[in-house]
């Protein structure tokens, strides 16, 4: 495996990477949605059912994208990524949308 001299340095220190991530991921949807949910859903249970599988989701996409990140290690994010992957066009279709 090789790495990538890019010239950037790595700044960000744990508790700012932390509370952005937490902002971003969270954001405050939180507190507008749980309300829409439990209308939508009917009932608590369902409602709490649907927050779990969503967060569950949440995590194996967050956990996919992180072993991606590793395993290529250029600047670029998601379409970096879908380039190498899939090819030019999806990575052209990941930063156009």
């Amino acid at each position: 495996m090789h790495t990538e001299d890019n010239g950037l340095k790595k700044e960000i220190g744990l508790l700012f990477a932390l509370t952005l991530v937490i902002g971003t991921i969270i954001g405050s949807g939180v507190f507008m949605k749980p309300g829409a949910v439990l209308a939508y859903s009917g009932d608590s249970k369902t409602a709490l059912f649907a927050w779990l599988l969503g967060g569950i989701l949440t995590l194996a996409g967050g956990l996919t994208i992180a072993e991606i990140g590793t395993q290529i290690p250029k600047t670029g994010g998601l379409y970096t990524y879908l380039e190498e992957v899939y090819g030019e066009f999806w990575g052209f279709l990941c930063g156009w949308v």
